[in-house]
């Protein structure tokens, strides 16, 4: 997740610590969000998923728009069963906006929008969230001197508040406050047909200042299997984050046949400026028990951490006649960056080719295949420049001695930080950059003017992984006893498990290295992708599924999707009992997904939407705890938790919503009035969301369900 990347025309806005972008995206203002998981464009270099948002363009007359829902009290129901709580329960809910669009002069149109949303919920301890907000004042400005040359202005300024789950379910009542800044613009020449090039040059700045109404008490109790690991907790929330990207875009005028050549280039600065961090005590909890104590100190200086992406790309899209091409391009990706005091920062060159054909098997046929290729190499995030940051955390790991009369030792020592010590933790100088490759064919089916879709298998392999290691600790440092896991007979019996235990003789040698991952680098997975769609006068039908597996290295124990997934700093190289069956199924593999989506116009000015989802269980592994009830030796370091087979082995229960809109629209004059009521998870579906994953004899009761119906009200007035 945190190599999703976000586009706003040809701008990359998202944030420099990855993940999430420059803006909470409202509707309002928005006209389309393309999501792309494949087949991605040469100058959007995403190994995963890349969002392209387009803004709303002014209209050649004005319009403006008003809007408001709600939803609270009676329209948000009770659970179908109390059997678990809900993960989340809707309070309630707000929204209001004005959307206008208009002309200027002639030559000048606005589209613009300010909007206010808020709402809050119940976690699954019944504890109360605080409340999330966005206030949000967008903008498109756009000049037309002419036909053929436009300059548009795109600017937000955006107000947000979040709750801080991890907070919450340790009883704490903490919201982050994000304010964001952005100013994009994009001067376009459009040359004539066969005769001149077509020209875009653009520049962007971007502003987030965050801040946290509270920060963490000095002291408090985290459980491990709902928070994840520790030291994705103490993040002290205030941060300023600053990205600026200047570029260029040219490609030749389109044609039949023929070459069509384009070419780019574009250079983006990040920085990132964080408070100082945590100092405090954090209490480890593992299925309720007390497994060690985690020490943060904090050096009071303020990291800050900054990178430079240089990028540039040719291609030529070879025409062989209508519906016939092929598209060959290559790409440099260059990122550049460290933090301020280390010693070591990430340098990474890239070359990253693409190419693609689609073939049309007749010209009055319904069908295209399609067949491609590329490379794609992770973004730099700032956040793994912590590592070798003197001004990062940095922690003393106490666990309870398992020795009467003898006191708590230290039993490790923690970063990113350094501690004041250069050798405590590093970045490896020659740090391999993940690439990933990707293979994607094909068959697109036009059947009549009004039904198309598109059949598309794609695999993908990631490589060249990195992870932080332990390298004051090698194996070597911990003693071997074993665990069993019992299993019914159907199940295989029992099985022993591995547990490392640490040699006090080791205790607080750690030292800690960025670098490749050694002889588990790598990561694949395939996904068959079905996309139709249907205009059948008052019906339109959308549907979509997919069929997925992963196989890659979790990093840190866990089904969350900071534990079970890649590219975080996570425990695998760094505790050998997080390495057991680390690989296996992803946070992410659904395996099979189903979603059907319909709008039916009835007369008289009504409508009824309905998008009806299914979705396979989330992928975990069952995890043994040591020590546990049938187990008696407590490792040196603490509590662990051992998978008891590979990761992402089993699932959760599939989830499945129904969501529906009824509107009903009346004109007055030049004035439209829109009423519609929103229904979520309309049947009140309880199915599990999540399971208790701990060997023993609760393994596998039902902890959370879905969140119950939720019904909203809303009015639209156009004029």
């Amino acid at each position: 997740w945190q190599q999703t990347q976000f586009f706003v025309g040809d701008v990359n806005v998202t944030m420099p610590n990855g993940g999430t972008p420059f803006f909470f995206p409202t509707l309002l203002f928005w006209n389309r969000a393309d999501v792309a998981a494949a087949l991605m464009p040469v100058d959007r270099n995403a190994p995963g998923l890349a969002i392209a948002m387009d803004p709303m363009r002014p209209g050649s007359s004005w319009v403006r728009v008003i809007e408001g829902s709600g939803s609270g009290g009676g329209l948000v129901g009770k659970p179908s069963t109390n059997i678990a709580p809900p993960i989340e329960t809707l309070r309630n809910a707000s929204h209001a906006g004005l959307f206008v669009s208009g002309p200027l002069s002639p030559r000048v149109g606005l589209a613009a929008a300010v909007d206010w949303s808020g709402s809050s919920q119940f976690e699954r301890n019944a504890a109360a969230q605080p409340d999330g907000q966005a206030a949000s004042v967008f903008s498109n400005l756009v000049f037309r001197q002419n036909d053929r040359n436009e300059l548009r202005l795109v600017g937000w300024v955006q107000r947000t508040q979040s709750p801080l789950l991890e907070a919450t379910l340790t009883g704490a009542s903490i919201a982050d406050q994000t304010t964001f800044g952005h100013l994009q613009a994009t001067w376009e020449h459009q040359g004539s047909a066969r005769l001149q090039p077509s020209v875009r040059v653009f520049a962007a700045y971007s502003d987030a200042e965050g801040s946290r109404d509270h920060q963490l008490p000095a002291a408090f109790a985290a459980e491990r299997l709902l928070v994840g690991p520790v030291p994705t907790l103490v993040d002290s929330g205030d941060q300023t984050s600053r990205q600026w990207t200047a570029g260029v875009r040219w490609a030749s005028a389109p044609r039949e046949r023929g070459h069509m050549l384009q070419a780019g280039a574009d250079v983006t600065g990040a920085t990132t400026r964080s408070g100082p961090g945590y100092s405090g005590s954090i209490t480890e909890l593992v299925d309720g028990k007390a497994a060690r104590m985690w020490q943060y100190s904090s050096s009071g200086v303020e990291p800050h951490r900054h990178a430079t992406f240089a990028n540039a790309f040719v291609g030529d899209r070879i025409g062989f006649g209508a519906g016939r091409s092929a598209d060959l391009s290559v790409a440099y990706d260059g990122a550049f960056g460290s933090a301020d005091g280390a010693t070591t920062g990430i340098s990474w060159n890239s070359v990253l080719p693409r190419l693609s054909l689609r073939w049309k098997q007749g010209a009055d046929s319904h069908f295209t295949w399609l067949a491609a290729y590329r490379r794609a190499a992770d973004r730099l995030t700032l956040d793994t420049l912590a590592v070798g940051d003197p001004a990062a955390p940095t922690a003393a790991v106490v666990a309870p001695s398992t020795v009467p009369g003898r006191l708590p030792a230290i039993v490790m020592r923690v970063g990113p930080g350094t501690g004041g010590d250069p050798n405590f933790s590093a970045i490896d100088p020659s740090l391999a950059r993940p690439t990933t490759d990707e293979v994607a064919v094909g068959i697109e089916a036009q059947l009549t003017k009004n039904v198309r879709g598109r059949i598309t298998a794609v695999g993908k392999e990631v490589r060249h992984l990195y992870d932080l290691a332990d390298i004051g600790a090698p194996l070597s440092s911990y003693s071997l006893f074993t665990v069993t896991d019992g299993r019914p007979a159907a199940d295989g019996g029992d099985v022993q498990l591995p547990v490392y235990n640490r040699l006090p003789a080791t205790f607080a040698a750690d030292r800690y290295l960025l670098t490749t991952r050694a002889g588990d680098d790598t990561a694949k997975g395939a996904a068959l992708v079905l996309n139709s769609e249907a205009n059948l006068k008052r019906l339109t039908l959308m549907f979509n599924a997919t069929a997925s597996i992963t196989d890659g290295p979790g990093e840190s124990r866990g089904f969350r999707v900071d534990e079970n997934n890649l590219g975080a700093l996570g425990e695998a190289s760094i505790d050998p009992n997080a390495a057991t069956d680390a690989r296996g199924r992803l946070f992410y593999d659904r395996a099979f997904t189903l979603k059907l989506s319909g709008v039916y116009r009835f007369g008289g000015g009504v409508t009824l939407g309905v998008i009806a989802r299914y979705q396979d269980g989330q992928p975990f592994s069952r995890l043994t705890l040591v020590p546990g009830s049938t187990t008696t030796q407590q490792p040196n370091q603490g509590i662990e938790l051992i998978r008891a087979y590979e990761a992402g082995d089993a699932r959760f229960m599939y989830t499945g919503t129904l969501d529906v809109r009824l509107q009903k629209q009346m004109t007055f004059g030049a004035t439209a009035l829109d009423l519609f009521v929103d229904a979520y998870n309309l049947p009140n579906m309880g199915n599990e969301v999540e399971e208790r994953i701990v060997t023993g004899p609760g393994f596998r009761d039902i902890t959370a369900i879905q969140p119950p119906v939720s019904v909203h009200i809303g009015a639209r007035i156009h004029f």
